[in-house]
């Protein structure tokens, strides 16, 4: 259950992350990640909406974090940053909340590194991040309170790095953490098999193995399911108010099927949806 996404210089070969940020409308990107943006793009539906509501799912759980009292956030697997930063969003409510930034794509870590302001309160940390074992780094270890609350974003990293099994993952940091935190996790999801396999395989192809894994609904609610969580039932992100269930890609009429960032937040503690949280998007 390891990360090893540390990408490749090649210019010839697209980066994943790199991609998505052309797909978010930003320019850190490259011709080869316009253009496999664009060969993604005759294959499923929804690319850019998938990509916003990423972007909003996590700046929402920030948001509904800090308004529950935790102030330590750990953004496992940034991508390519994106205004507003997720200390920005933060900081915003509480300037002094801790935010660690784990990456592990060299392209990724290189943005971030000339982009965030990286300060004691804002470290970023280069190494892999789809695995528990993460929460034992030196930087975490010492600059974590471990007997209080902390906020884990797990916001489109899973498909974006090699893991296999994401149950596990989510299951081994839910063990590790205090009660009071909470677990954001999404990721992007197609249910109709033979477009997913197909995605799966061209990413796969064209980043030569350095992306992760599209995924069905079914499987992220089963690694979710589990778990206490805030709110009704996994659904498609946007903000935190999202549906109870999922979308089906619609196929009739020639349509493509549908990408969606499809996800939900586990709460260590009390079941029942926290007032502070209510309201937050």
């Amino acid at each position: 259950m390891t990360s090893t996404n540390t990408g490749t210089w090649d210019d010839t070969v697209p980066n994943g992350l790199m991609m998505v940020d052309h797909l978010a409308g930003q320019e850190m990107n490259r011709r080869v990640d316009e253009e496999l943006a664009a060969e993604l793009s005759t294959l499923v539906a929804g690319l850019t909406t998938a990509v916003r509501g990423a972007d909003a799912f996590k700046a929402g759980a920030v948001r509904g974090a800090l308004r529950m009292g935790i102030r330590q956030i750990i953004d496992l697997g940034c991508g390519i940053p994106r205004r507003p930063h997720v200390y920005q969003n933060a900081h915003y409510l509480d300037p002094s909340a801790l935010v660690v930034t784990v990456e592990n794509d060299r392209w990724a870590v290189a943005h971030a590194r000339t982009k965030l302001d990286v300060n004691h309160l804002t470290p970023v940390i280069t190494a892999p991040y789809l695995t528990a074992d993460i929460l034992d780094h030196p930087v975490l270890h010492d600059r974590i309170t471990w007997q209080q609350p902390v906020c884990v974003l797990l916001v489109s990293s899973p498909h974006t790095a090699i893991l296999r099994d994401l149950a596990a993952l989510v299951a081994a940091i839910v063990s590790r953490l205090p009660q009071g935190s909470m677990i954001a996790v999404s990721q992007w999801v197609i249910n109709d098999d033979r477009t997913r396999w197909a995605v799966n395989g061209l990413l796969a192809e064209r980043t030569q193995g350095w992306w992760g894994q599209v995924r069905s609904s079914a499987e992220i609610a089963a690694a979710l399911s589990p778990h206490p969580l805030l709110g009704p039932t996994p659904g498609p992100v946007a903000g935190i108010a999202r549906p109870a269930r999922g979308r089906r890609p619609a196929l009739g009429g020639g349509q493509l099927a549908e990408v969606v960032e499809f996800g939900g937040i586990i709460h260590l503690g009390d079941p029942a949806l926290p007032a502070a949280y209510q309201g937050v998007s």
